[in-house]
C-alpha cells in the first residue's frame, strides 16, 4: 500500500485516545475513532494556534505532566489534513487549530523498494494487520 493511501485513512477521523508520558516517556500514542493510530517515538510538539503547547521534551510526570495534559487536548478533534516530508518529518493538522509536529531523526529507505521503511514513527490499522513506515 502506497504511503499516502496509508496515511489518508485517519483524515476525517476524530481522535478518541492521545497519550504520552510516565512509563512511556516521550512516546506518543495517537488513536482516531476508526481504530488506526500513530505511534510517535521521535521529537515531536503540538501547537494550538500557532503557539507550542507542548514537546517531547516537557514534564512528562503521569496524568498531571504538561505533555500528558496537552496532548489529550486533540482527544475530540478530526483530523483534517497531513503533510509528510521527504524525510519522513510529518505535520498532522487538527480542528480548531492544533498541528502536531513529527521530526523524523532516524530513517532507511530502499529507493528501488517504495514499501522499505524504518523510521521512528508509524502508522497502524490492527484490523488489517498493516503497519507502515
Amino acid at each position: 500500500m502506497n504511503i499516502h493511501n496509508l496515511l489518508s485513512k485517519a483524515i476525517g477521523k476524530t481522535v478518541n485516545y492521545s497519550r504520552t508520558g510516565g512509563g512511556a516517556g516521550s512516546i506518543l500514542v495517537i488513536e482516531f475513532e476508526n481504530k488506526t493510530f500513530y505511534t510517535i517515538n521521535c521529537t515531536w510538539r503540538i501547537e494550538y494556534k500557532g503557539t507550542v503547547i507542548t514537546t517531547s521534551w516537557d514534564d512528562g510526570t503521569p496524568l498531571i505532566g504538561c505533555m500528558n495534559k496537552n496532548v489529550e487536548k486533540l482527544i475530540g478533534k478530526k483530523l483534517l489534513s497531513y503533510e509528510l516530508s521527504p524525510q519522513y518529518d510529518l505535520k498532522l493538522y487538527f480542528e480548531n487549530d492544533f498541528v502536531a509536529n513529527i521530526f523524523c531523526s532516524i530513517i532507511e529507505h530502499d529507493p528501488e523498494e517504495d514499501s522499505t521503511y524504518n523510521c521512528n514513527w508509524d502508522f497502524s490499522i490492527p484490523e488489517q494487520d498493516i503497519v507502515g513506515i
